[in-house]
């Protein structure tokens, strides 16, 4: 179809040299930090920078025209720095970093107000290139500012952590069903299968929030949702729940579409309730009765085809009591 691609050289070295230090491909690095420019005075005094931190600032905000300290040289001695808006929790610079703090430097290198540092002769580039440069496990020393004083430490770098998948090369969909309610974890392939390739512009809002600047606060989580429902007496009332978080089940908060099939099925087999309650975004409810659940099983499956109620790699999950 006459496609052609360019991948910049960079990028082809660092993935080589990944392979050979590594053995494996870890990918890039990132400092799991969200940040926004410095160019305003009230904040400038309200951040408490030191006086070259500041005073660069304020130069550059005083000028229309491009200079050396507008643009934040390093051979000025000043360094602008940025605004630490959030700090991804499951990263190495959350023990480091807080919202608050002023990032000033990335090992020598000064940030500028606008977060670019110094690249070839005049030319500047987003100081994301000096993190991507670096290999999964290295370490950089910052500089940053808290309360009006100067810190220096070192963290280590490690993978982007995303709450929604972006890629599910060589893999099935996981997905439980439960009472005829279709279970599975968000991802951009789902997105783009249910809502077509500009899904960003038809999903749920809610959705796309946790596709675009969703966070994982805990280790493996994810953004279950309830797909769809398959249409049977036993879940009558809840068939216009779609594409919807998926909170608690009865009184557990739901870390992952794995810890909701150990959930579900443990509840089943108790013996203390005869309902599962399944709480959704929205404040929505949804309870099932669990025998008429039992009962009407294998009838949902038949009418909609569908040879098991789990993908193979959830099967382990399930509590037999």
């Amino acid at each position: 179809e006459n496609i052609g691609y360019i991948i910049p050289t960079p990028v082809i070295k660092h993935f080589l040299n990944d392979i050979e230090q590594s053995g494996k491909y870890l990918g890039f690095c990132s400092l799991g930090i969200h940040w926004q420019t410095i160019e305003n005075k009230g904040m400038i005094s309200a951040l408490k920078l030191p006086k070259a931190a500041a005073a660069a600032v304020a130069d550059s905000s005083s000028s229309s025209l491009p200079s050396k300290s507008r643009r934040g040289d390093d051979s000025s001695g000043r360094s602008n720095g940025i605004l630490i808006r959030k700090v991804e929790p499951l990263t190495d610079t959350a023990k480091v970093l807080k919202s608050g703090d002023v990032l000033l430097k990335f090992d020598d290198h000064n940030i500028a107000s606008d977060g670019t540092v110094v690249f070839r002769g005049g030319e500047r580039v987003l100081f994301n290139y000096l993190v991507t440069s670096k290999y999964v496990g290295d370490s950089a020393e910052v500089t940053f500012v808290r309360s009006g004083k100067m810190k220096k430490a070192h963290i280590k770098l490690g993978r982007p952590k995303s709450l929604v998948r972006t890629h599910m090369f060589d893999r099935l969909p996981s997905y439980y069903i439960y009472g005829g309610l279709v279970f599975t974890a968000l991802s951009y392939p789902y997105l783009e299968n249910e809502f077509g390739k500009k899904w960003d512009k038809k999903a749920p809002i809610k959705l796309c929030d946790y596709a675009f600047f969703g966070i994982p606060k805990k280790e493996s989580e994810q953004v279950v949702i309830l797909n769809q429902v398959l249409i049977s007496d036993v879940n009558i009332g809840y068939e216009s729940f779609t594409n919807i978080k998926v909170l608690k089940v009865d009184d557990t908060e739901i870390l992952n579409l794995s810890h909701l099939v150990t959930v579900v099925t443990e509840a089943a087999v108790a013996a203390s309730s005869k309902f599962i309650t399944v709480h959704l975004e929205q404040d929505h409810l949804i309870i099932i009765d669990i025998n008429q659940a039992k009962e009407k099983h294998d009838e949902i499956l038949r009418q909609n085809n569908i040879p098991s109620d789990i993908s193979d790699d959830l099967k382990k999950h399930v509590q037999t009591g």
